[in-house]
């Protein structure tokens, strides 16, 4: 009965997301998703740190946009308040090597 009345959705496969943060350190920290993520720096700049055991290192500024695949290791450090669009899309990957 409660099925019917609240049935269980499957969640969309892509929906974004806008981030407002200061240049306080990220809560998330160094960390992988399950998911693909397309981010677009609308304002402010920040450094990405991508890869596991090669980290490579950029800064974001206004106009960038990064595509990060699913299970990447990654982590976002504001250098001023920004602003950014992320879109993030589901594709069921086990992991990053996997093009299924």
């Amino acid at each position: 009965m409660l099925e019917h009345i609240h049935p269980k959705k499957e969640m969309d496969p892509a929906f974004s997301m806008i981030s407002l943060t200061t240049n306080e350190p990220s809560a998330l920290g160094y960390h992988n998703d399950d998911i693909d993520i397309f981010s677009w720096q609308c304002q402010g700049k920040s450094i990405w740190h991508i890869g596991e055991s090669e980290k490579e290192s950029f800064v974001m500024e206004p106009g960038d946009l990064v595509f990060c695949p699913a299970w990447t290791y990654h982590e976002v450090v504001p250098l001023t308040p920004r602003a950014a669009i992320s879109t993030f899309v589901i594709t069921g990957r086990k992991n990053w090597r996997d093009s299924e």
